[in-house]
């Protein structure tokens, strides 16, 4: 099954329980034979894969 999470962030940036929750999920979901990919918030485009999830980074344009 192809199974995709969206969060504010993704491992190695860790602020919260969220990004936690989401990337134990995540890699539990892989050992059990999905395809997980995460999509998130980075300074720029990217798209990595940290343990086997594939992590797709956007852009944010924050003005605060």
């Amino acid at each position: 099954m192809n199974i995709c999470y969206i969060n504010s962030y993704y491992h190695p940036d860790d602020v919260g329980g969220a990004e936690k929750s989401v990337r134990f999920l995540a890699e539990a979901m892989v050992s059990r034979g999905h395809t997980v990919s995460v999509i998130c918030l980075g300074a720029s485009s990217s798209t990595d894969y940290i343990n086997n999830v594939r992590v797709i980074r956007l852009p944010i344009r924050n003005l605060y």
